[in-house]
């Protein structure tokens, strides 16, 4: 039991202690969000070059073409990274 609790302390001292490691995981965190923003703006960006052109009306089937897929990997990463993507 004593083990346990000296176990216990020295975690809490190395999470606690550190404003270092705190800060660290957040900018993991940014890291990560930044990540994922980028990969579904380019997706989007790309399907978007892609299927429209200057002639071509945009359409709903249109744009379900380009926004639909983007959408299902939005929601695949958001699943994947256990966080909420929100269009701002």
């Amino acid at each position: 039991m004593k083990v346990l609790n000296i176990l216990l302390l020295a975690l809490l001292m190395s999470i606690c202690a550190s404003p270092l490691a705190a800060q660290e995981l957040v900018d993991a965190r940014q890291l990560k969000a930044k990540k994922i923003a980028d990969e579904i703006i380019d997706m989007r960006s790309e399907r978007a070059a892609l299927l429209i052109h200057a002639d071509k009306a945009v359409t709903p089937k249109l744009f379900k073409e380009v926004c639909g897929a983007v959408k299902k990997r939005a929601m695949a990463l958001a699943r994947e990274n256990k966080v909420k993507i929100r269009h701002a």
